[in-house]
Parts: C-alpha cells; structure tokens; sequence
C-alpha cells in the first residue's frame, strides 16, 4: 500500500511539473486576443516601424490616420492646418498619437497618465528621456507624452575652410561676440567665404539667436522687450551678416552652402549628411552653441518621436505596451539598426555617428529649458512681425534707413506694450 502511495505522488509531482514546463515555454497559454489600434501619425514612417512592431506583438494590427493626407486631399491652406487636426482629434476614435500630440492642439484633452504604468512596471527613463518627458508639460507630475528620439541644435565647424584660409578655429565653449569674431576674420580672408550659415527666413535668426544663444526672454511682466539697446545691436548684426539678403527676397532663404562656410549653426541630425558624404572629424567637428555668460538654461533637447495615449482608449495596455518596449534599448537597437528615427536614439551608448563627439549632442549644459510664461497674442505677434517684415523689407531696398525702420517698429512695440490684450498667458 505505501510503495502504491509513493507511486501515485510521483505521478502527481511529474505531472505537475510537465504542466509548469509546458507553462513556461507558452503551451497551454492563453493567446491574447488580435486587436486593432487606431494610430493618428506620419503613414511612412510608422508603416516603416510595423514589420518590428508585428514581430513583437503579433496579436496587434494597426490601422493608421495620417492628419498630411487628409490636409492636402482637403486642400486646407497652412494657416488652417492647427484648427483641423485639433478637430480630427477629437472626432476620431484613435488610441495612440505618434507625432500628433493633442496637448498641442486642445487644452484639457484626456491623456493617459504614463507616469504610474512607468512605477507599475518597474521602467526608469533615464536622462534624456525624462527631460523630454518634461518638457512635454505634463502637470503636477503627470507623464502625457514620451519619447524615444530626439534632436538638437549645435554648431558644425568646417576644419577645412579654417586650415585653407589659416585663420585659427574657434575653441567651445565661446560666446556669441567669440562666434563673429571667427566669422569675420573668415571674411575678411576671402569675401566669398561665408563666416557662418543661418539658414532661416525674414527675421527668424533674431529670434533665435536671442532664445538659443543670448538666452533673452522677449516678455517680461507684461512688456514686449525687443526693442531695447541690446536687442537692436543684435538685429544689426544679424541684418548685416544674413537677414538683409533675406528681407530684399521678399524673406526667401539665402540658400547658402554650409559645405563653403566657416560655421553651421543647425540641429546635430546633419552629421547623418556628413556621414553619407563621408566627411571625416579632419573635415567637421561638432561643438556646443556659443553662448552669453549670462545663459544658464541648457540647450533644449527636441522630441521627434512623440507618443501620448488617449485616456479613453478601450486598449490602453496594448498602447501602452508598444510605447513602453519602443522607449527600451532593445527597440532602439532595431531603430539605430533599421534608421527608422529622425535625430538620434535616446541612448547615447547607441548613436552611431562614427568618430564625431557625442558630448556636444547630449550633454546637460545648464538649468532644464522652460519655455517662456507669457507671449504675445496671434493678431500682437501678427502686427509686429508685419511691422518688421515691412520696414526691414524698404530698408534692404534702399527705400528706408535702418535707423527709420528701427524707429518704426521701436513706436510699434511700444503700442503693443500699451495695450494689455496684446498678451496671453
């Protein structure tokens, strides 16, 4: 009776324990049900992602709304395009944005909050993740978008216009009079050289060389600052070195060549162009902005790869699910591996941009960027820009002096300043 006792046990125990094998390598599992997940994003490239997004979840299909398509079918002129994505948000029944996030376009709109799925399942952002994570504005603490890649501007030297005209390269970090200093010794080398390439339209240089570079706040307790004495110097600069040949093109870029300049001030993705030219660190190197002393911010880092999920999706662990392994180094392996980001991975150990330095690209030189509390209304920001455009337009042509167009958007600014309305929170 006792060796029959001990028979039927062992039977027990090695049934149990084929059945616990069988568990572990998925026979017997529950398969999980195949479901649909509605993406409002960029068709190419997320159709691009899904060869790798069905290997890992094969139970998930996706059905794809891209905002482009339907805008250019529509023929909606640009000035429109913000009010119909804001409206195919909120009349589609989409459970992932990838690249649309709603924040951007409709206040209070129901995001899932990322940041408790982050705890639950045990996944720490590191650096790079979390500032972008932050700067998406999630409020008290919430998480409502995530991204896996990013971009950032920086400056490219160009090692062989220095070396040929033999004047020194200029060492980072250095400030923005350090910068034109290098430039227009290029210059006055060879007239034909340019010193460094901008390359924005009308007066976008001005602001971004004051928010990039200076680290100049435009609106402080509900007054317009641009038209102060340290503003002007800038613009004259800028006019001279590049706005002046935009203004008389009616703002049309000046379309130079930064292969036949000194100086690229421009986001670090175009070491990508460099490597496909396959330029060396001999020819280019890569170094921080030049910046005001007085600059503590650091350079922002910009999302590329953006997901936020709705907060009233049926299939919210599905959602997330793809966004949680998409932020993990196994898929930004793949991405690197299968070029499917725009800028860089956010895993430094994994940007492949061969001998050129890193550091520039992801080093957290200063305070977290935060973006400013106030600006100007759309009809203010309009009747200023028309301002500038117009007069700097007749001072290009030779129709006007600096001073006079300066002192016409000088009286513009200050009846913007009169004017409360003229600002929003």
């Amino acid at each position: 009776m006792k060796q029959r006792t001990a028979c039927w046990i062992s039977a027990v125990l090695i049934a149990a324990l084929l059945l616990q094998g069988c568990s572990a390598i998925g026979i017997g599992k529950e398969e999980k049900q195949n479901i649909t997940l509605k993406v409002m994003g960029q068709t190419d490239l997320f159709t691009r992602m899904m060869p790798l997004l069905e290997e890992k979840f094969p139970h998930i299909s996706y059905e794809i709304i891209d905002p482009m398509i339907t805008l250019k079918a529509d023929k909606i002129p640009v000035d429109g395009w913000n009010n119909r994505i804001a409206k195919m948000i909120e009349e589609e029944d989409v459970d992932l944005y990838f690249n649309y996030p709603p924040a951007n376009y409709l206040a209070d709109f129901p995001l899932v909050d990322m940041a408790p799925l982050l705890t639950r399942d045990n996944i720490q952002l590191n650096d790079i993740q979390q500032l972008l994570a932050d700067t998406a504005g999630g409020k008290d603490g919430r998480i409502i978008e995530l991204s896996n890649a990013f971009n950032r501007n920086v400056l490219f030297i160009n090692r062989n216009v220095f070396h040929e005209l033999g004047v020194p390269e200029p060492q980072s970090p250095m400030t923005w009079e350090q910068f034109r200093e290098s430039a227009l010794a290029l210059q006055e080398k060879d007239a034909t050289v340019h010193g460094y390439v901008l390359n924005e339209t009308w007066m976008q240089p001005f602001y971004w060389v004051a928010d990039h570079i200076m680290g100049w706040k435009q609106i402080e307790n509900g007054q317009l600052l641009i038209a102060g004495p340290k503003w002007r110097q800038l613009f004259e600069q800028l006019y001279e070195d590049m706005m002046k040949e935009s203004f008389k093109s009616l703002g049309a870029s000046p379309k130079r060549d930064p292969q036949l300049s000194g100086m690229y001030l421009t986001s670090a993705a175009f070491v990508h162009q460099l490597l496909y030219e396959q330029k060396t660190t001999d020819d280019w190197t890569i170094v921080e902005l030049p910046r005001d002393p007085s600059h503590t911010q650091m350079t922002p880092f910009t999302a590329t790869s953006r997901y936020s999920i709705h907060g009233e999706s049926t299939h919210t662990e599905d959602a997330w699910a793809v966004v949680s392994y998409l932020m993990g180094e196994e898929a930004a392996a793949r991405l690197v591996e299968e070029r499917l980001v725009y800028g860089f991975v956010t895993y430094p150990n994994l940007m492949s941009i061969g001998d050129y330095p890193i550091e520039p690209i992801t080093a957290i030189n200063g305070e977290p960027w935060s973006p400013a509390a106030e600006s100007l209304t759309e009809d203010a920001h309009r009747i200023l820009t028309d301002s500038f455009n117009g007069n700097f337009e007749a001072a290009a042509k030779g129709m006007l002096t600096f001073d006079t167009a300066w002192a016409s958007v000088e009286k513009k600014v200050q009846e913007l300043n009169a004017d409360p309305n003229s600002f929003e929170q």
